[in-house]
This record gives C-alpha cells, sequence and structure tokens, in this order.
C-alpha cells in the first residue's frame, strides 16, 4: 500500500513535527521553560542591541558609508563555508552507508542551516534528521554522533587559533586580556581532554551531547580517512570564516589586521556553538566584543560590522537555502504517512 500524501502544511507546523521527530519525549514543564528561556533571552539581548544604538547614535552614524563589495565576499566566503560542510556531512553520510549525490547533500546542509538561521531549537537539525531517517532510513543518533564530533574539533581548534591570535597581538605590544587568555585555555584544555581520552569523558555524569559527541568522535577515529576530512574541513572552513570576518570590517573601513580577524572568527565559532536563542543571535555577537576588547577597535565597530555580519549570513543562507527546502519537503511529503 502506498504512502498517502499530506496536505500542506505551514512552515511552523513542519518545523514543530521536525523536532518531535527526532527528541525524545519531554515534559511538557521543560519544553515550556526552555521556549521561554530562548524567547526571554533573545528578548532582553535584543532590548540592549536597540538600547546601546540609541545611546551611541553619532558613533553607529559614523559607520554609515559602507562599501558593499566587501560584504559580497563576506557572502561568498559564508556560502563556500557551506559548501565544505555538506561535503563533509556527505563523506560521514558515505561512511554510515547512506548513498547522497552532492546536490542532495549541499541541498539538505544549506536549508539547515537556514532554518537554524531563522529559527529556534536548532530546526534545521530536526529538519536533516527527518529527512534522512525517512527517505535514506538512517537512525538519526547515529548520523548526529558523527556530526557532534565535528563541533568538539570546532570547539578545540577554535580556542586554540584564539590563543595563537592573542599571543602575536601580545607579541606586538598590545594588551591582551587575561582573563580571555584564561577562558580559551581553559576550553581548549578541557576539549582536548575530550577528545585524547573519550573513555575517561565518558564518565561524566549527566553529560548526554558530551557522550554523543565522544561516541562520533570514536566512530570518526577508526577512519583515517574521514580524520583526515575532519581536519582539512576544518582548515577550510576557518580560513573562509577569517576572509569573511576580515571583509567585513574593510567594508566598514574599520582597520583590522590578520591576527584580530582570527581572533573574532574563533569568538563567532564558539558562540555558534550555543543554540540558546535562534542561530545564536546576540551571543555570538557578546564573544565578539568580549574578544574584540583585546584590539584597537571599539565596541561600536565591533557591533555594527557583526550586525552586518549576521544580516549578510541570513541572505545569504535564504539564497542558497531556500531551493534545497523547497526541492527536500515535497520529497520528504511524499515519503512521510499523512496524520489526518
Amino acid at each position: 500500500m502506498g504512502l498517502r500524501r499530506p496536505g500542506n502544511t505551514s512552515l511552523k507546523q513542519f518545523v514543530a513535527f521536525c523536532e518531535s521527530s527526532t527528541k525524545p519525549p519531554a515534559t511538557g514543564s521543560k519544553s515550556g521553560w526552555r521556549a521561554v528561556l530562548s524567547v526571554v533571552l533573545l528578548a532582553v539581548l535584543l532590548a540592549a542591541a536597540v538600547w546601546y544604538v540609541i545611546g551611541h547614535r553619532e558613533e553607529v552614524l559614523a559607520l554609515r558609508h559602507i562599501q558593499f563589495q566587501w560584504l559580497l565576499i563576506t557572502g561568498g566566503a559564508f556560502a563556500f563555508n557551506t559548501v565544505l560542510r555538506s561535503v563533509f556531512a556527505l563523506q560521514v553520510l558515505k561512511y554510515l552507508g547512506v548513498k547522497l549525490g552532492f546536490r542532495e547533500s549541499f541541498g539538505l546542509w544549506s536549508a539547515g542551516m537556514m532554518m537554524n538561521l531563522l529559527l529556534p531549537f536548532r530546526s534545521g537539525a530536526g529538519f536533516r534528521a527527518v529527512y534522512l531517517r525517512h527517505c535514506h532510513n538512517l537512525s538519526y543518533p547515529l548520523f548526529v554522533g558523527s556530526l557532534a564530533a565535528l563541533n568538539l574539533f570546532f570547539m578545540v581548534v577554535s580556542s586554540a587559533i584564539g590563543l595563537v591570535a592573542l599571543a602575536i597581538i601580545a607579541a606586538r605590544g598590545a594588551p591582551a586580556s587575561r582573563t580571555l587568555t584564561v577562558t580559551l585555555t581553559a576550553i581548549l584544555v578541557l576539549g582536548l581532554l575530550a577528545v585524547l581520552f573519550p573513555g575517561k569523558a565518558a564518565a561524566i555524569p549527566h553529560s548526554g551531547f558530551l557522550h554523543q559527541c565522544l561516541d562520533g568522535w570514536r566512530r570518526i577515529c577508526r577512519s583515517r580517512s574521514l580524520l583526515i576530512s575532519a581536519a582539512i574541513n576544518l582548515g577550510g572552513c576557518t580560513l573562509f570564516a577569517v576572509v569573511g570576518i576580515y571583509s567585513a570590517f574593510l567594508s566598514f573601513d574599520v582597520r583590522m589586521d590578520t591576527p584580530g580577524a582570527v581572533l573574532i572568527t574563533a569568538s563567532q565559532q564558539l558562540g555558534g556553538l550555543v543554540s540558546l536563542t535562534p542561530g545564536a543571535v546576540g551571543i555570538q555577537e557578546l564573544l565578539g566584543v568580549y574578544f574584540a576588547s583585546s584590539l584597537s577597535i571599539t565596541v561600536t565597530e565591533t557591533v555594527v560590522v557583526l550586525a552586518a555580519v549576521r544580516v549578510v549570513k541570513v541572505l545569504t543562507a535564504v539564497i542558497i537555502g531556500m531551493p534545497g527546502f523547497v526541492i527536500l519537503t515535497r520529497k520528504l511529503k511524499r515519503q512521510v504517512p499523512s496524520t489526518h
């Protein structure tokens, strides 16, 4: 008997379906508090941003002359970053026995990226999970465990490059934040311990996500080619991210050197791992301001540039992600039986 195709549903309903299909049952209280926390935190961060802009209106207006060609480079760098991530996802899926073409992998990854930037609770991850389960019969925990390991690797690499950038900045005679140095060192040490001694870290109680990352890391370590691919992927993603950040500062004629761009990039990569708000809105910007305290740029310049980066990312994500979302959603609807 063929599956009956469901009627059209709204994006909100579809995202809700994705979320409910990929998460274990949770109490209404837990889910409700998480939603309230996300909304309240986002509202507070946005209100703080508006308050800051109003209080520093003259400084913001001084940055109104924008060279948009540099922002185009920022958008292009973000797009290439997404391509690299989709290529790595393709390799992980192949390792897990799933045959996926590049177009399908890119469409799935770019659509998920778009949803993660626009919607709360990592809705893009839910979309990918449902698609892979219904269209390719892949267990979600098996896939997400391998890709979660990339986040762990990202955390280690981001903290390491941040420390290198701080060292270069300090060597030039600029004051380096001791608090920031200690913070990055702690993140690096903890991340390395988790990566190098996954068996010990797995003994930590109440760390389900960490266990998932470590299980994925052990799986990747079994494949030398996949491990090399992960390292190359991270290097490429970091390079494109640095180019994007550097170009964004140039677009506002804000002086920025390579170590500074690397430091800001590290803040954005670390902030992107925190999903308390849609697309880590406000989290990445706060970390960017904190990291930029070691640079010779103002808070206003950092806020304005990172806000522009956010807008460029969202626009780019919609442009490259919407076609994949539409095509894959149609395919998914043909596979998912109607609940009516």
